[in-house]
This record gives structure tokens, C-alpha cells and sequence, in this order.
């Protein structure tokens, strides 16, 4: 459901449908417990219904691609830790034939009152031999035995933009507010 998710978002990020809603100032989730407020007057996109909701995505820059993206699902892979969440995406990004994946960094984090984990990636892009870097920031909520909420905050970025484009990870991860689940 989580890479279902994100090929959709990435998708929709690339060439964003009419028919795709806008998140403008702030996003709330009542499905998954949380809202963030959108940093300087970006404007994101989400999926319309019946698609699933789970979160929206921000395009940074169309050339190069850049966009940040924002994810609640339930633990469908079953990652039983930080470091399965951060292997998933390493091989996620070696089959899809990126060469030299490398971490760049690995550190604790917390995604308002819950513990969480901030890795970056770099890595040369399969197609176009572009330097780039994901940086994503990954949070679990138990709220059933066995069956936690995944939070992701994430960005995928050109080298020569990681550090602006990190700057909206960090003010989209300082507004993110967990909220009471149904």
C-alpha cells in the first residue's frame, strides 16, 4: 500500500491532474491523527477521492524534479524498526537501477511527541546520471498491537538543491501536530 501510495504521489507530483485537490496553509488528517501547516505559501497536492487518504505532495521544481512529500499508512511491510524503514528505501533505490547509493547521514529525530529517525541518501539518478539525495524523516505510532501508523515526511532533491529544499523537511516537520484518532 506504501509504495502504491507513493508511485501515486510521484505521479501526481510530476503532472498534477485537475481533478487533484489543493492543500493550501495546512493539512489535516483524521483518518491518521495529524496535521501540518504548509510553510511559505507553498501549495501541495493531494489525490481526490475515493482515492486513499493518506497525505499530499509539494512540487519544489519541475527541472530539476524536486518535491517533498507528506505519508500516513498503517506498517503494511512490517517494518519492526527504524533501520527497516531506512533498508526499504536503499533498496528501493538500488532497484530501481540508482547507482552508488550511499548514506549520508543517519540520526535520531522526533516527529512532535514521537520518536523518529532522519536518514539521507545520495545517490546518481538511473536516468539522467543526476546527483541526488532523499532525505526523509520516518515516525511509528502504536496505536494497535502489532498494526502502528507509519509517518513519513520526505524529500527527493538534486544535490545542487538539497539544501534549500531541506529547509522545507524541517519547517514541514517542526508544524507537524499529532491529533486524536477516530
Amino acid at each position: 500500500m506504501r509504495t502504491v501510495f507513493l508511485v501515486m504521489m510521484f505521479g501526481l507530483l510530476l503532472g498534477t491532474p485537475a481533478s487533484d485537490v489543493k492543500v493550501k496553509d495546512g493539512y489535516s488528517n483524521f483518518d491518521y491523527g495529524f496535521a501540518v501547516k504548509l510553510p511559505n505559501d507553498l501549495v501541495g497536492f493531494r489525490p481526490s477521492s475515493p482515492a486513499p487518504n493518506h497525505g499530499f505532495g509539494i512540487d519544489l521544481s519541475k527541472q530539476p524534479v524536486s518535491y517533498v512529500w507528506v505519508d500516513a499508512s498503517y506498517n503494511s511491510l512490517d517494518w519492526e524498526s527504524f533501520d527497516d524503514a531506512m533498508n526499504f528505501q536503499i533498496n528501493t533505490l538500488k532497484s530501481e537501477k540508482n547507482r552508488g547509493v550511499v548514506l549520508l547521514k543517519k540520526e535520531s529525530a522526533q516527529l512532535s511527541t514521537l520518536k523518529a529517525i532522519r536518514f539521507a541518501l545520495k545517490y546518481k539518478a538511473a536516468k539522467t546520471n543526476e546527483e541526488r539525495i532523499d532525505e526523509l524523516i520516518v515516525a511509528f505510532r502504536n496505536i494497535r498491537k502489532n498494526d502502528p501508523i507509519v509517518y513519513t515526511i520526505g524529500i527527493t532533491t538534486s544535490a545542487d538543491r538539497y539544501e534549500k529544499d531541506r529547509n522545507i523537511l524541517l519547517q514541514l516537520q517542526q508544524n507537524w501536530v499529532l491529533k486524536k484518532l477516530p
